[in-house]
């Protein structure tokens, strides 16, 4: 996203009618938003809410409220709700972009923490690794971090922002959070805009939803017979990986970069769970889109070091930006779950065993094992879930956007909610995964046609991925198969490197923004900023080395534009053709072993 800032702030703020307390001090007499110290041109507040709604003059928790007053036209205010649950809505929504001003023109664009999220009296329970633990770790206050408390919460903050209806834009979870509050207060909505579904009592408590997501997340990804030179069915390939590994899971050291100079050992495990955890990072996250068909297929033909080695970056990433403790607390007091509010622990497992005997024909090929979900992680939260949430949903306007890829919070999901409402829409973005807001700028018009009044389109052009999908790597040099025209070893040498340049670029969109990825072999790339790759005898294929630099463009959305690749590399190592390449529109093209080769790339 654009990080531009606001040349001046139009407006003189915001009227907030409850007790709020301001940033640089201690009062708590009603006032109006003040400018924030540490963002410019946005205003900012902390609303008092009670820690628990029943005894509303007990503990008292602060909310912390951001906002960005309106230019053009008045439209009413939009409240961003972030996903998790346990993100920050101020700090994944940075109100100062460009982007939520172009998106809802005329709006005051507002956000605020959860209770327990980043400035809103942030939960803990540092350290630990269970839902068990981190419930205990937290104590009795546990129980006053579900969603029906965020809903009143969300009410308060209305309040505060001086407004008697308010827009809701909702991202995952906050699509839940929303529309719980559409139903708890119908008449306070003026219209909802939902990115990546999460249903008012979902998510489906197995993870079925999920499971049935993976074959077209794949189909979306190989889409064109991108993937059809290894596979006949990707999803099928899946499925039988995934069951091999639950019953035979893979063992490895991966060496990863984090800081300093020099790699570290990782160690991998990867059984069927761990492999349903790339399919699910695979919606976020287009490095490991664009490799794991291919990672998955070489692994099933005895050959899983990619797949070690996606397992390996995927595991560098962090998980800072979602607080853990609100993360259990939310997803285990909301359940929805096999079992009842008052229902033992000791009585759990086994009516989690009989839903999970229920649903086998619904796991799509997978094994039992697959089936579980929050419900297995929630299994000795200290307390069972809440009732469901009930009420009647409001008659407005509905925008729901989805992505053909999107394995956490399915397509299927998003066109349920959308049905539910008499003037809901959905707009399916393909080739995107989770997120679809700002994948596209047919996406950010839609949504802008949609905020005043138009009508959306049902479907936007396909989004490609920034590489096509990665094709298997050949185990040597000598195995490669030659291509660009040139028969012997500079062919081979030739489909070595462009396999490795192509894994290459797929590992560093994977670890972005950590910007230094080990090869499968040996040798480094290391990313400078967003565009620009520096090779150091780069291997991902036994006996070849690559050296040297390439640059890319980058699109208004901040993404590398596909095929824009420019610079030289040397290419040399014990088994190879040695000499050097130029990349430049879409070809690669010089000599290897004193011949002159080319090819697409």
């Amino acid at each position: 996203m654009a990080r531009a800032r606001f040349a001046q702030l139009l407006g003189v703020g915001l009227a907030v009618g409850l007790a709020v307390v301001l940033p640089g001090g201690a009062s708590t007499r009603p006032a109006a938003l003040a400018p924030c110290a540490s963002i410019d041109n946005v205003l900012c507040a902390y609303v008092s809410v009670p820690l628990d709604y029943t005894h509303p003059k007990g503990r008292q928790l602060r909310l912390f409220v951001t906002a960005r007053p309106k230019t053009g036209t008045p439209r009413g205010t939009i409240l961003l709700l972030a996903g998790g649950p346990g993100e920050a809505s101020t700090t994944v929504f940075d109100l100062t972009s460009d982007l939520w001003r172009s998106l809802f023109p005329g709006y005051t664009v507002a956000a605020y923490d959860n209770r327990g999220t980043g400035d809103s009296a942030p939960l803990s329970c540092r350290g630990v690794a269970t839902a068990r633990r981190c419930g205990a770790a937290i104590g009795p206050s546990r129980v006053f971090y579900g969603t029906r408390e965020n809903v009143k919460d969300l009410d308060a903050v209305r309040r505060a922002l001086g407004v008697d209806r308010i827009a809701l834009f909702g991202l995952s979870y906050g699509t839940k959070q929303a529309l719980a509050y559409a139903l708890a207060y119908p008449h306070r909505v003026e219209r909802l805009l939902l990115d990546s579904v999460v249903p008012v009592n979902g998510p489906q408590p197995l993870g079925l939803d999920s499971l049935r997501a993976i074959p077209a997340a794949l189909r979306s990804i190989c889409q064109a017979g991108g993937c059809s030179a290894f596979s006949r069915d990707p999803g099928a390939d899946f499925t039988r990986l995934a069951n091999m590994l639950e019953a035979h899971p893979l063992e490895a050291r991966m060496p990863v970069y984090t800081t300093g100079w020099s790699t570290r050992m990782s160690h991998v495990h990867i059984d069927g769970r761990a492999l349903l955890g790339l399919a699910i990072s695979s919606d976020l996250n287009a490095g490991v889109a664009i490799e794991l068909p291919a990672a998955v297929k070489a692994a099933l033909e005895g050959r899983p070091r990619l797949l070690e080695h996606l397992a390996a970056l995927v595991g560098q990433q962090s998980s800072a930006d979602v607080n853990s403790a609100v993360l259990y607390a939310t997803t285990c007091n909301d359940g929805p779950f096999p079992w009842g509010l008052e229902t033992p622990i000791g009585r759990r497992p086994a009516l989690l065993a009989s839903a999970v005997a229920a649903a086998q024909t619904s796991l799509r090929g997978f094994g039992n094992w697959a089936a579980g979900g929050m419900a297995a992680e929630c299994l000795a939260w200290p307390t069972g879930p809440a009732p469901a949430l009930t009420g009647r949903l409001p008659d407005v306007p509905v925008l729901v956007l989805a992505g053909d890829r999107d394995v956490r919070t399915p397509l299927r999901e998003g066109a349920a909610v959308a049905a539910r409402f008499r003037h809901g829409r959905v707009l399916v973005a393909p080739g995107v995964g989770h997120m679809a807001v700002s994948s596209s700028t047919c996406v950010n018009k839609a949504v802008r046609r949609w905020v005043s009044g138009g009508l959306p389109p049902a479907r936007c052009p396909r989004v490609p991925l920034t590489l096509g999908p990665l094709a298997p790597l050949p185990p040597s040099v000598a195995a490669a198969t030659p291509i660009g025209g040139v028969g012997g070893l500079p062919g081979r040498t030739l489909a070595a490197t462009i396999g490795a340049l192509r894994e290459a670029e797929a590992s560093w969109l994977a670890v972005y923004p950590a910007g230094w990825v080990a090869g499968l072999v040996h040798g480094l790339l290391r990313g400078e900023d967003f565009d620009a790759f520096e090779y150091s005898a780069y291997s991902d294929v036994p006996g070849l080395a690559i050296s040297g630099r390439l640059t890319f463009s980058t699109s208004k959305l901040a993404t590398l534009v596909p095929g824009s690749e420019r610079g030289i590399v040397s290419v040399g190592g014990n088994d190879a053709a040695s000499g050097f390449l130029q990349v430049r529109n879409h070809r690669i093209f010089g000599m290897l072993g004193g011949r002159t080769v080319s090819a697409r790339f």
